[in-house]
C-alpha cells in the first residue's frame, strides 16, 4: 500500500475510534482505555507515515536530476510474408 493512501486510512480510523470514545461515555472504563490506547496507536502509526513520507518527497527533491538520453532504436526490418498455399 502506497504511503498516502495507508496515511488516508489511518486517519479515517482515528477518526472512528475518536467518534466511538466520545459516541459512548457510558463505557466501563477497561473498554475505554482499551480504545483510548488503540487510538493512540493509531495516532503514532499515522505520524511514523506522515515523517517518512516528507523525508522520500525531501530526498527526491534533493537528488540531482539526470538527463533521460535513451539511444536510438535499431531500425526494424521490413516484415516478409510466406506465400500463402492455395
Amino acid at each position: 500500500m502506497k504511503d498516502k493512501k495507508a496515511v488516508k486510512r489511518l486517519s479515517k480510523v482515528e477518526a472512528i475510534l475518536a467518534e466511538v470514545i466520545d459516541g459512548h461515555a457510558t463505557i466501563d472504563k477497561a473498554a475505554g482505555d482499551l480504545l483510548a490506547s488503540a487510538k493512540l496507536s493509531v495516532g503514532r502509526a499515522r505520524e511514523t507515515l506522515n515523517v517518512k513520507t516528507a523525508a522520500k518527497a525531501k530526498d527526491a527533491k534533493l537528488q540531482p536530476k539526470s538527463p533521460k538520453t535513451a539511444a536510438p532504436a535499431a531500425p526494424k526490418g521490413k516484415r516478409t510474408t510466406a506465400p500463402k498455399d492455395e
